[in-house]
């Protein structure tokens, strides 16, 4: 297949969840699985560019530490394996642009939701209180797949018995709309080619609440979101739309008119 641009969304690896907007020489919040996970894709995408050399592929990535450590693992796999990396703002990023509209919902907070998902007896900025997760979680969600709307679904009176630092704390959250629109608007801009020239690829680090709508998109919800550390990649030609998770294009391909997905 002839691709004039390629995108390749990463979702970070396994976290931590211990670092937030961090300098690039500090990014390191992944686990061991989570730096596997990557590493693992690193090596597929090398795959995808294994005939492109006309142009150096661009690296970008959110600015929170466990996506510049994805970001910087992917680059070192690509530079290893004889893949031209463009390099930009050295000695800050390590050649990765810094978007910031590949973030996480802005004010999200991993430890808090986390206390809605699995609730019990809670401790937050010194306030002990009780959280029952069958009401705070009726479905059973996990973490990644809790948002915003479960948290608007929290009965009033519920919220109530909450410390009000920690119903502000929740409250502050970017709504999952919000942010979806952040990447949707990216997307829109670079595959207008007011970003990037024609037969450039990007690869880009983002958070599973900005991977996980795309993916659920693209693949007509057949998916519903990457695991840590896998890929999707969009190839765009003309006005068409080639979806490609990871390494699978036989089990997950999606050749889609372009101008009615974005």
């Amino acid at each position: 297949m002839s691709t004039e641009l390629g995108v390749h969304l990463f979702r970070h690896g396994e976290a931590k969840y211990l670092q937030q907007f961090v300098p690039m020489r500090e990014a390191s919040d992944l686990t061991e699985k989570g730096i596997g996970q990557v590493q693992l894709s690193a090596k597929l995408l090398v795959e995808h560019f294994s005939n492109f050399r006309d142009y150096p592929i661009i690296v970008a990535s959110s600015p929170t530490g466990r996506t510049l450590e994805t970001a910087r693992i992917i680059t070192d796999v690509l530079g290893s394996n004889g893949i031209d990396v463009r390099k930009k703002n050295e000695s800050t990023h390590e050649g990765i642009l810094i978007f910031k509209k590949l973030q996480d919902q802005i004010n999200y907070s991993h430890r808090a939701v986390k206390i809605l998902v699995e609730g019990g007896e809670i401790e937050f900025n010194g306030i002990k209180f009780q959280v029952d997760n069958n009401l705070t979680n009726p479905h059973g969600l996990d973490i990644q797949n809790y948002g915003l709307s479960e948290i608007e679904g929290i009965p009033s009176e519920l919220l109530k018995l909450f410390p009000d630092i920690f119903i502000q704390r929740i409250k502050s959250i970017e709504p999952q709309l919000d942010a979806q629109k952040r990447m949707h608007n990216l997307l829109q801009r670079i595959f207008s080619s007011d970003i990037l020239r024609p037969k450039q690829h990007i690869v880009m680090v983002s958070h599973s609440i900005l991977t996980g709508y795309l993916v659920a998109k693209f693949t007509e919800n057949r998916r519903q979101h990457l695991e840590p550390g896998e890929f999707m990649s969009l190839h765009k030609s003309g006005d068409n739309l080639h979806v490609q998770i990871g390494n699978l294009e036989g089990d997950y391909s999606f050749s889609k008119d372009f101008t009615n997905l974005l």
